[in-house]
C-alpha cells in the first residue's frame, strides 16, 4: 500500500475520535461512577481485581470496591455471569491510570477504539474494493450514532468490535508462524 491508501482511513478515523468525543461530553451527565448502575457492573468487576477480591459478581459500594465476601448472598456472590475480557481490560486501564476517576480514561480509551474500529473498516474496504468502497464504509460509520453512543457507555460492544475486527485483518494478513497464532488468540 501506498502512502495515499493511508490517508483516507486516518482522516475517517480522525473524524470518529472527535465525533464520539463529543457526543460522549455532551450526553454523559455525570463523569464518575454510580454504584448500583447497571452501566457501572464493569467498573464494579475491575475495581474487585484490583482490590484482590477476584473475578465475580459484585454491586459496588461508593467507596468504589465491593467489600462483601461470597457469604453474605453466596447464591449471587461467588459467580459472575459476564465474560471476563472485559473485566480484565478495565483492570489495566485502571491500573495504568489509576482510581481516582475511573470513568474518564475508559470513555477516552473507548473513542480510541472506535477510531481505531474506523480506520481499520475503511482500510479493509479500501484495501479490498477500492477509494470508493472506502469512501462509503466511512461516511456510513461516521453517521451511525449507534457506534457514538455506545463509546459513550462503559459497555463491551467497542471494545469487542475492535477484537473482531482486528482479528479480521489479522486473517487477511498472516501467512504463517507468530502472526497466525496471534490471529488465532485474538479468535
Amino acid at each position: 500500500m501506498t502512502a495515499r491508501h493511508y490517508v483516507l482511513p486516518v482522516v475517517f478515523a480522525l473524524l470518529a475520535c472527535a465525533i464520539s468525543l463529543t457526543h460522549t461530553a455532551r450526553t454523559r451527565q455525570n463523569f464518575t461512577f454510580q454504584p448500583g448502575n447497571e452501566l457501572d457492573y464493569y467498573p464494579g468487576y475491575a475495581l474487585n481485581l484490583l482490590a484482590g477480591y477476584g473475578y465475580r459478581d459484585c454491586i459496588p459500594t461508593a467507596d468504589l470496591l465491593c467489600q462483601r465476601t461470597a457469604d453474605d448472598q453466596p447464591e449471587f456472590w461467588n459467580q459472575a455471569y459476564r465474560l471476563p475480557g472485559y473485566p480484565l481490560f478495565l483492570t489495566g486501564v485502571l491500573l495504568f491510570t489509576g482510581t481516582e476517576r475511573i470513568i474518564p480514561p475508559i470513555l477516552l480509551l473507548q473513542s480510541v477504539l472506535l477510531a481505531l474500529v474506523v480506520l481499520l473498516t475503511v482500510a479493509l474496504a479500501g484495501r479490498y474494493y477500492g477509494d470508493g468502497a472506502a469512501l462509503v464504509a466511512g461516511g456510513l460509520l461516521l453517521i451511525n450514532g449507534a457506534l457514538f453512543y455506545l463509546a459513550s457507555l462503559v459497555m463491551t460492544e467497542i471494545f469487542f468490535t475492535f477484537l473482531l475486527l482486528l482479528f479480521v485483518w489479522g486473517f487477511l494478513h498472516a501467512r504463517r508462524g507468530p502472526a497466525l497464532l496471534l490471529t488465532g488468540i485474538l479468535l
